[in-house]
């Protein structure tokens, strides 16, 4: 090997360790301020309070405070564009949810976001599993009888949810398309009219998440089924789909934080273990798993494949519902 080939894998190896020394430089230094978490819906959610506990705990190991910012609109697009206008500077983070991610992309032709170019995925942090629930007068008390009841009464079983192409619609068009039966959709504006309507005996059925506990508890709704892939802890004596006869009807709503495209891998991995310390606090556990909340905390590779994995399984769902956003 002559000289000036020496030299030049001499330069090439110094420029890789020169930036690997880079790289990991930016993570020990990493935050050098206040980091904005912006939660791209409005406040007063499970959410919403989970996303500003996670971000109290996690601005302790990164030694800078971190402050939750409601940005709201789009079903979440602009919370996320909000970070983008900041590539590769992590000190604004996005809280993400499978909305945003999953139902957008398989149901909005104009959702141009990209994993790695527009966001980084830092970890899943949390989820959470949805209850079928129903009017107090309904003939049956399990899923099993819901099939059984829709199939013998053609036309003549509803379901509401709080809009087309919410979770709510989402989850009972797998359910219909796994069990081989036909229930009528009726879209409202969100859940609290659903919920009167539904305990006025206007309405049969609805998908809904955590918020359901106090009316099935008081008798005013009944519980058929959990989406969970295990029982949830909020329904310990409730069955899940599964356990109700319908292998794939699984949904468990999630909680994400991403960074801005171009933000080192160090400094990802360093966010990750801040929000992975943060929930392994105790006192956030007792309480946001009070609220029905599954802690979960993984790698940014292992919320890719979830991701990847949950836009494989609603893909055909909304395809085969019609369901398309302008």
């Amino acid at each position: 090997m002559n000289a000036r080939n020496r030299f030049g894998r001499g330069a090439l190896l110094g420029a890789i360790l020169l930036g690997g020394l880079s790289f990991g430089a930016q993570g020990q230094t990493f935050p050098t301020g206040p980091i904005k978490l912006i939660y791209p819906f409005s406040a007063g959610s499970a959410f919403d309070t989970a996303s500003r506990m996670l971000a109290a705990e996690a601005s302790k190991p990164l030694g800078q405070p971190m402050v939750v910012e409601n940005r709201p609109g789009a079903a979440g697009r602009l919370g996320l564009a909000a970070m983008g206008q900041t590539p590769g500077d992590a000190h604004t983070l996005a809280v993400v949810v499978n909305n945003i991610l999953v139902i957008l992309p398989l149901a909005d032709p104009g959702f141009k976001f990209q994993e790695e170019k527009d966001y980084k995925l830092v970890t899943l942090a949390l989820e959470s599993f949805g209850v079928l629930v129903g009017r107090p007068s309904l003939p049956y008390r399990d899923v099993r009888g819901l099939i059984a009841y829709a199939r013998e009464n053609r036309g003549k079983v509803n379901f509401a949810s709080s809009g087309t192409g919410s979770a709510g619609h989402l989850v009972m068009e797998l359910l219909q398309s796994v069990a081989g039966i036909s229930v009528t959709h009726i879209p409202y504006k969100g859940e609290t009219p659903v919920f009167a309507d539904l305990m006025g005996g206007q309405v049969d059925l609805f998908f809904t998440v955590a918020g359901a506990k106090p009316h099935v508890d008081s008798g005013k709704l009944v519980a058929l089924a959990t989406t969970g892939p295990k029982r949830w802890g909020l329904f310990p004596n409730l069955p899940t789909m599964v356990e109700s006869g319908l292998p794939g009807v699984i949904y468990a709503p999630w909680l994400g934080i991403a960074a801005p495209g171009g933000t080192a891998s160090a400094v990802v991995a360093r966010l990750n273990g801040a929000f992975r310390s943060a929930l392994q606090n105790q006192e956030v556990r007792q309480k946001l798993g009070a609220m029905g909340f599954e802690f979960v905390g993984g790698t940014p590779e292992e919320f890719s494949a979830r991701v990847s994995a949950d836009r494989a399984l609603w893909g055909p769902v909304i395809k085969k519902a019609g369901i398309k956003f302008d």
